[in-house]
């Protein structure tokens, strides 16, 4: 079995990651989703980014001898959000990202 973490680098998921380190609990892979606004921007502020490409995967890098593994769809938040639906009774309307709502008026 792999042990996987994921990994924002916010406080959270960096805190996670150094207590799991404290008491020798098994780390196989560490597993970053970088998330796009856009074909170009990312959805991170540009200060996280950079903290996170300068800082943040070297020091995981060097403290757990382990790579950290960047996932990116190749979709972003405003492809999708263009993407008309395809099946159901609100078909060729908008999707509304990240999940379609149904408003019922009573």
């Amino acid at each position: 079995m792999k042990h996987i973490a994921m990994c924002s680098f916010g406080k959270d998921s960096m805190a996670m990651l150094y207590t799991m380190k404290k008491y020798k609990l098994p780390i196989d892979m560490i597993v970053y989703v970088r998330i796009m606004f856009d074909k170009d921007t990312p959805a991170e502020i540009p200060e996280h980014e950079k903290w996170i490409e300068k800082y943040a995967i070297p020091k995981i890098k060097k403290d757990f001898g382990l790579n950290v593994i960047v996932l990116e769809s190749e979709n972003n938040y405003v492809d999708l959000f263009n993407t008309p639906i395809t099946r159901g009774s609100r078909k060729r309307s908008k999707s509304w990202f990240p999940i379609t709502f149904r408003f019922l008026v009573s």
